[in-house]
């Protein structure tokens, strides 16, 4: 993420906390998606809905990042919409986490990774490309540029990912409704959490390698609700996501009404509806799509 270096905190806290979930699959699993949607979250919380779909197109334009864009588009979607939600809320970092665990709870929890394809529904990369664009917030104000069926084109259309089939998932208390997470199949997941002895230390094979977690016994979403409450994480030092565990804040109250129509930055000279920094980031925006 180097290009877009105002992302750097938003993402050192998305990586922070998805590591300290010790869900499995950091690459390709629930591990991943749930950085995703963090990620997307905060930025379109903290940056609002422009600088946010600037920054997370600009990172899955980069090759070694861009594999699995259908993958990671279908997660930003959903965190974006999070991200506005807790915006439009006066929220924090903290209700961004506590309604991001919401969701990727309701989106997995059940008996764990060996049962869940049998529920998932197969989804081909072009709906996931196709649901950020659509749904992106600032496409809300006027249509992204340029037309999807040109826009699609600098994307990977490879890969089919998975989505559990519970359907539409409300959370804080019905006020947002989003769809479920997507993850890969769970033999395509990797970068497990490392295997730790009773004194916390990290277990090694006889090459000195890490061992690491199976699927299985990784930190899981179960039906008791208790990931969602921290149980589990591993927090190490240096995290740069503050820890997060039991009955953290509720619902911060709704500040909605000290912004005209939900925007939370003033107006500029121009009575398009678009605030200076918000036209700035659509600037951005298309010099993006076109590098």
């Amino acid at each position: 993420m180097e290009s877009f270096n105002i992302m750097s905190d938003a993402d050192d806290k998305a990586i922070g906390e998805s590591v300290a979930s010790q869900l499995p699959g950091r690459e390709m699993g629930p591990a991943d998606a749930y950085r995703h949607v963090l990620l997307a979250a905060e930025l379109t919380r903290e940056l609002g809905p422009g600088w946010a779909t600037a920054g997370l197109l600009d990172h899955e334009l980069d090759p070694e990042s861009g594999a699995d864009n259908g993958l990671d588009f279908w997660n930003n979607a959903i965190g974006m919409a999070i991200g506005m939600h807790v915006k439009n809320r006066g929220g924090d970092w903290t209700d961004v986490v506590r309604l991001t665990r919401e969701v990727v709870s309701r989106s997995l929890s059940g008996d764990g990774p060996n049962t869940l394809e049998q529920r998932w529904i197969s989804k081909p990369a072009i709906e996931g490309l196709s649901k950020f664009y659509q749904e992106s917030p600032l496409s809300n104000r006027s249509p992204l540029t340029p037309p999807f069926d040109i826009w699609r084109q600098r994307f990977n259309q490879s890969g089919s990912f998975y989505v559990s089939g519970v359907g539409e998932v409300d959370v804080d208390g019905g006020m947002l409704r989003v769809s479920p997470v997507a993850v890969e199949t769970p033999r395509a997941w990797r970068k497990n959490p490392a295997l730790l002895d009773s004194q916390g230390n990290v277990l090694l094979d006889e090459a000195g390698k890490e061992l690491r977690m199976t699927n299985s016994q990784a930190n899981w979403p179960r039906d008791d609700g208790l990931w969602a409450r921290g149980h589990g994480f591993l927090y190490e030092p240096g995290n740069a996501a503050p820890p997060l565990i039991g009955s953290f804040a509720q619902p911060s109250p709704n500040r909605a009404a000290q912004f005209e129509s939900g925007r939370g930055v003033p107006l500029g000279d121009s009575h398009d509806g678009l605030s200076d920094s918000e036209r700035r980031a659509r600037r951005f925006y298309d010099r993006t799509y076109r590098r």
